[in-house]
């Protein structure tokens, strides 16, 4: 399920030193406790950066092809 609200406007100036916005980039953002979010950035303008923080596969219709090797 794709959350539309994880999509998130940031301003340019407030991305950190180093990062480069660039289209379709994943950044590991970490959190205050410790732990990190994975967001992919989908959207630049001249004042913001989008990143989304769904899964890259969120809201994608995926198709398995599984086999059946044994039934115990």
């Amino acid at each position: 399920m794709r959350h539309e609200e994880w999509a998130l406007d940031v301003p340019r100036n407030r991305m950190p030193d180093g990062m480069k916005a660039e289209a379709d980039v994943c950044f590991e953002i970490p959190r205050e406790d410790g732990s990190s979010s994975t967001a992919t950035v989908t959207h630049i303008s001249e004042s913001y950066v989008t990143l989304d923080f769904n899964h890259p596969l969120a809201g994608k219709e995926l198709i398995f092809d599984v086999s059946l090797l044994e039934i115990v």
